[in-house]
């Protein structure tokens, strides 16, 4: 099977790219070829440079009615890839590609696999019609699954795969004063970390806010936050943060994004997942869970679908910096309890989130849609009526 990812920009700190990446190194560990079409550099290319046979890098614009030249330009372009290539399934997590995937599959005949990692957002007629002309839409969770149905998304081309992580990589042989060793970390001190993109959907203000309350009960901890700060709430966070006593300032650190998070979960005392944004399935969460830390996290659909009857899961009320701050303290004050409950719910983690259980059920889906069993490939002719209609 020839396989090409199709990505904007394949950075690490975003899940759906995560998730791209992983099925692309499973697939290729299973004997398929896999290339890679990206529009912008990112700090992935590494990584998929050995795997890929070969990496395409060009302008990947949304459809743009008012740009028609430049839109079809990129189509044709993305088509003759896939054709020269002779590529079997087109991937991408890019959900700006949604409008143009259709196109490309009426004037060249391709086939495209969408990750549907976000709720959906659009539900025009143009966009009904698109996903109507997408072979095949995979979302984290069922209730991702929902808002896409909900949106126009044909119920026979949607499929439900949960995300899944590289179990190996949250297995640390290193112990925890060496790990902070290397990533220049207190060795004497409680440690709160936060991965992900540092912005308004993650939590992130009120996180900050728990942390200055929890500060002044206990001179011991520190926070750190690990990842990219988004532009939109660069000013939000900035004003957070001088609004308070330079002596808490002080112990809260922000660290770039890493392609190495298990080490910050490894180093950590609670790792913090505090979105106030339903999470369409929250990798963090499960990545954390896996290295066996205790977790402290808003009490999201999918999280809660994992911790199951858990007495001491960590779930708080989404965006209630009080009762993020007291679990904070609870976890604090009661490692023992914590750490035997992070422990539980590692092994129920580890039997349900891996490659195996979850990439291979995209590599059934894939052989299923060239077989024909699933969707026969969108012939070009009545495609293209479809979307000229």
């Amino acid at each position: 099977m020839r396989v090409m990812v199709i990505e904007r920009e394949p950075n690490y700190g975003g899940g759906s790219e995560q998730i791209s990446l992983s099925l692309a190194q499973y697939l290729k560990a299973r004997g398929h070829s896999l290339f890679l079409l990206h529009e912008q550099p990112g700090t992935m290319l590494s990584a998929y440079d050995a795997i890929v046979s070969e990496r395409f890098q060009f302008a990947l614009p949304g459809f743009a009615r008012r740009r028609p030249v430049d839109t079809f330009t990129s189509i044709n372009r993305i088509g003759r890839v896939i054709r020269d290539h002779r590529i079997d399934i087109a991937v991408t997590s890019y959900l700006g590609f949604i409008h143009v995937a259709p196109w490309v599959s009426a004037f060249h005949g391709a086939r495209f696999c969408l990750h549907l990692g976000l709720p959906c957002a659009w539900t025009t007629p143009f966009s009904r019609m698109a996903y109507r002309r997408i072979v095949a839409g995979v979302a984290p969770s069922e209730h991702t699954a929902q808002t896409w149905r909900a949106g126009g998304w044909p119920q026979e081309r949607l499929h439900v795969i949960p995300n899944w992580i590289d179990m190996e990589r949250f297995t640390t042989p290193a112990s925890v004063s060496q790990i902070r060793r290397e990533l220049e970390l207190p060795l004497d001190r409680k440690i709160i970390v936060f991965v992900g993109r540092i912005c308004h959907a993650k939590g992130a203000k009120e996180l900050v806010l728990a942390f200055a309350e929890l500060a002044r009960l206990r001179s011991d901890t520190d926070l750190v936050l690990v990842g990219p700060l988004e532009d939109g709430f660069r000013g939000e966070f900035e004003r957070t943060l001088k609004g308070l006593p330079p002596a808490i300032r002080t112990r809260i650190l922000v660290r770039p994004p890493t392609s190495t998070p298990e080490r910050y979960y490894a180093a950590a005392t609670i790792v913090s997942v505090p979105s106030v944004v339903e999470e369409p399935f929250g990798l963090t969460f499960i990545e954390a869970l896996a290295t066996g830390v205790p977790v402290v996290a808003s009490r999201m659909k999918t999280f809660m679908q994992i911790v199951g009857e858990e007495p001491e899961h960590g779930l708080v009320t989404t965006a209630d910096v009080g009762a993020l701050r007291d679990r904070l303290l609870f976890t604090l004050d009661h490692p023992q309890p914590a750490q035997a409950a992070a422990l539980r719910l590692q092994e129920k983690v580890r039997s349900r989130f891996t490659a195996s259980a979850c990439a291979s059920q995209y590599e059934t889906l894939f052989t299923q849609l060239l077989s024909g069993r699933d969707s026969d490939p969108i012939s070009r002719r009545p495609a293209i009526r479809a979307l000229l209609a």
